[in-house]
């Protein structure tokens, strides 16, 4: 997830699932050696939520993270292609072919640029929409399977 105020974390619906709030917390490294875990107070997820469309879910921690701790705001419009992003998390790592090889830990933390290929509504015949920033596993100056550089 992704903290957008000092209690507010955005994150996949499909990571908290139907957990309920004393179930879910956000683990923070604030720089020093070892990690803070805040619990949640409530747990929303957005309203016909179903992985992969309307993905989203919004955790209140009990309390706010320490001073200092960046919150980043989520933008008023999305990312288009042909963009670079900057790709940063705790989860797993592997090849995009093969899946991941090395299990997610909340003590490495990831991170990868790329460039998005092409920004798309729908990936299958469900009928339903969203807004899919759609990228491949060569790095923002490659020429892979779904486009680039």
């Amino acid at each position: 997830g992704v903290l957008i105020s000092p209690r507010h974390v955005l994150t996949a619906a499909h990571v908290v699932g139907n957990a309920e709030p004393s179930e879910v917390a956000f683990v923070l490294h604030p720089g020093s050696p070892a990690p803070l875990t805040l619990p949640a107070e409530a747990v929303t997820r957005f309203p016909g939520a179903a992985f992969p469309y309307d993905d989203l879910a919004i955790v209140q921690l009990q309390t706010p993270v320490p001073s200092g701790v960046p919150a980043y705001p989520i933008r008023a419009q999305p990312p288009a292609a042909a963009q670079t992003i900057t790709l940063v998390g705790y989860g797993g790592s592997g090849n995009g072919d093969m899946g991941p090889s090395v299990g997610a830990s909340s003590s490495v933390k990831r991170a990868g640029r790329n460039r998005i290929d092409a920004v798309v509504a729908t990936l299958d015949d469900s009928g339903r929409t969203s807004a899919f920033f759609v990228f491949d596993f060569d790095g923002p100056a490659g020429n892979g399977s779904t486009g680039g550089p």
